[in-house]
């Protein structure tokens, strides 16, 4: 299948014109399709979210223990979920802005230009979120005719598409940077449980109650 003729089924079926497809999958029109799935990768935000979290305690805990290589470990990984998070939810958006379109492009029956961006946010979320469960997603999303990842395979080299995993990517510099700002935190933590130093009406108090057995002690030597 040539791109032009996988993006001239994407079109038809934005237009409801599809033959291709049962019609138990034409009974949802492209709007809920699409709406579905962006429903989904909220969901899918919100793990991210908490993973992101989760990582970040574990980094802390090894930090506290010594375990500097786990530190990393477990920081890079709160960073990458950190990052997917961030570019799914813009990627989440511009569906969100893809719904609105679809409306538009029906009053005037033209869909090129929404089919088009359908897949070029399609794909820019295939490339920068490597996440196993977004891929798994993006894998079985049918929009009718055909499983989406086929249709990106054949579309992206030709639509001169720029999104890449890079953007995405977790550097040793980030990882040392968030590491350096944990060991603040536990620097303060420790500085918080460090016990009080007497005040110096306490040190005074101190100081002449020794004087007082002192005393007490010369006189009973003069006995």
């Amino acid at each position: 299948m040539s791109t032009i003729g996988s993006l001239k089924k994407l079109i038809d079926w934005l237009n409801g014109d599809d033959n291709t497809s049962s019609s138990t999958d034409h009974t949802v029109s492209p709007r809920i399709k699409i709406k579905v799935f962006n429903r989904r990768l909220a969901r899918m935000i919100s793990k991210m979210e908490i993973r992101e979290e989760m990582y970040k305690k574990k980094a802390m805990e090894a930090r506290r223990n010594g375990d500097q290589i786990g530190s990393q470990m477990y920081m890079k990984n709160s960073l990458q979920y950190r990052k997917w998070a961030l570019a799914t939810e813009k990627f989440k958006m511009q569906i969100e802005g893809i719904e609105m379109k679809l409306d538009q492009a029906k009053m005037v029956a033209d869909f090129s230009g929404v089919a088009k961006e359908i897949v070029d946010t399609l794909h820019g979320l295939q490339q920068q979120v490597k996440m196993p469960e977004v891929s798994k997603m993006l894998a079985n999303l049918d929009l009718g005719f055909g499983k989406v990842d086929s249709i990106l395979a054949e579309t992206s080299s030709e639509l001169e598409l720029s999104e890449d995993a890079s953007s995405t990517a977790v550097s040793e510099e980030e990882v040392n940077e968030a590491l350096a700002e944990v060991d603040l935190n536990l620097s303060a933590e420790s500085l918080s449980t460090l016990p009080e130093v007497p005040t110096l009406d306490e040190s005074e108090v101190n100081i002449e109650d020794l004087e007082k057995e002192i005393h007490k002690l010369k006189e009973r030597n003069k006995i």
